[in-house]
């Protein structure tokens, strides 16, 4: 949604979700968040650091929901491990996509980040190799961002 300049990332403290190169702080206060009937929106920023590149992004770029739908097929993934399963965080902007594919049957995936400051002008992909074994954390992450933030009528 707009292009953010961050020199020093410790100005925001220790990010919400981490994985891989990825980093994300949730700027939307905890406490509920009201449904009206579209989307529920997320401030926040997100960061994505690789062998040479930086690359940051923020305002709204994903709601609660597309979180939840991230949180739900990375349980999956987690619950019955085969090749070819994917947990994504839908790319309703396209300031920020995430999918994550399992590449075999002994506990690799692929983690494939899209992010852009500048989707007029620009276009960023990572891939970043993981394991298994990154998945209860991870989970654990996206549900206190959740938990913190319920959805209420």
């Amino acid at each position: 949604m707009s292009a953010v300049t961050v020199r020093d990332p410790s100005i925001f403290g220790e990010p919400d979700i981490r994985l891989g190169g990825l980093h994300i702080w949730i700027h939307t206060p905890p406490g509920p968040l009201k449904a009206d009937g579209g989307y529920t929106w997320l401030r926040s920023t997100a960061h994505y650091t690789a062998d040479g590149a930086r690359v940051w992004t923020g305002g709204e770029i994903f709601t609660i929901e597309c979180l939840a739908s991230l949180r739900a097929g990375c349980s999956i993934l987690h619950a019955d491990f085969r090749a070819g399963m994917t947990a994504e965080l839908p790319p309703i902007e396209p300031d920020l996509a995430i999918r994550m594919k399992v590449s075999d049957r002994v506990g690799h995936m692929e983690l494939e980040v899209e992010m852009t400051p500048d989707p007029l002008r620009q276009s960023h992909l990572f891939r970043h190799e993981l394991d298994q074994s990154y998945l209860p954390t991870f989970i654990d992450q996206l549900d206190r961002v959740i938990e913190m933030r319920p959805l209420v009528d």
